[in-house]
């Protein structure tokens, strides 16, 4: 009976480890997903880039200018999305809103995803990916603090941490970010973070040779002027839940943290496309100021 009993944990232990490892590796499988649309169905002019990202990794995208603008906006998507989409919807009216606003974008396909290569890395490398998109706008004449960047989930957890390399950005907009990895496991899965975590970090390292350790948006969040930071959260997202805006907010009490009710992870623009949209121009204007143009300049947006 005792020989059983060890089989029967020695089972249990290796379903765990095993179980932990599949969903480590199906949580950072690449998948491209082409757009299915794109910014001339909107009437907006645009630019199909290349740009390198960390290891050499070719990160495509669309560059959309605004005549005469002196703001720019870099938008990150999610993991599983690409620069078309928010949320599972079409990212177009919120870059629409942004040219309008006179901020050029850059919507990029984040490693991994879309049309992107490389492997994702939970926000590891993709900050250092969003750091070489950052460079991309300074050679096109908009320094650091004509920047801000906008980033969902994966997206949101990689422009906090080039943030606190670059906290002389513009602004950081950030919905749906989680705390850290370690948090996450912990406030999701109480019950097993002292076997889970250990795992996790073990899975990462081997599958994408990444310490999830060093993934720490809190701590990135905490060295930011927080005036120019906004943090998004849906009520019903499991973050949410576990008290994620708390946590972030205390980090960094300076930071504009809004929980839309009713919204599941990164779905707050789903819900309201077009108010999702004006808050984010206004905390932009407030966060970077709102430049005057050029005198004669115009908008980039083709008539329909």
């Amino acid at each position: 009976m005792l020989r059983l009993g060890k089989v029967v944990l020695g089972v249990g232990l290796a379903s765990v480890f095993f179980a932990v490892g599949a969903e480590v590796f199906m949580i950072s499988r690449p998948f491209e997903k082409a757009p299915g649309v794109s910014p001339g169905d909107v009437g907006l002019a645009y630019e199909d880039v290349v740009i390198d990202g960390a290891g050499g990794v070719e990160l495509r995208g669309w560059l959309l200018p605004a005549r005469g603008a002196r703001r720019s906006v870099i938008l990150a998507p999610a993991g599983g999305e690409n620069r078309a989409e928010i949320g599972g919807d079409t990212s177009l009216p919120l870059i629409r809103k942004l040219v309008e606003h006179g901020f050029t974008v850059l919507a990029l396909d984040m490693r991994g995803y879309g049309l992107s290569g490389g492997r994702p890395t939970w926000g590891f490398l993709e900050s250092n990916d969003l750091e070489s998109a950052v460079r991309f706008m300074n050679a096109r004449g908009y320094p650091n603090e004509a920047v801000a960047v906008v980033g969902f989930s994966i997206g949101g957890v990689a422009a906090l941490r080039l943030a606190g390399r670059l906290p002389e950005l513009g602004a950081v907009v950030a919905d749906g970010a989680l705390p850290s990895v370690r948090w996450t496991v912990r406030a999701v899965l109480p019950c097993c973070d002292a076997a889970i975590s250990p795992l996790v970090r073990l899975w990462a390292r081997v599958l994408l040779g990444v310490d999830v350790d060093e993934i720490q948006p809190v701590e990135d969040l905490a060295r930011l002027d927080g005036r120019r930071v906004m943090l998004v959260y849906g009520s019903e997202d499991e973050l949410a839940k576990a008290g994620a805006p708390a946590v972030m907010q205390a980090a960094n009490p300076q930071a504009t943290v809004v929980v839309v009710p009713g919204a599941r992870h990164i779905q707050a623009y789903r819900i309201n496309p077009e108010a999702y949209g004006e808050r984010l121009v206004r905390f932009l204007d407030d966060a970077m100021g709102r430049p005057l143009a050029p005198e004669g300049a115009g908008s980039s947006v083709r008539p329909r």
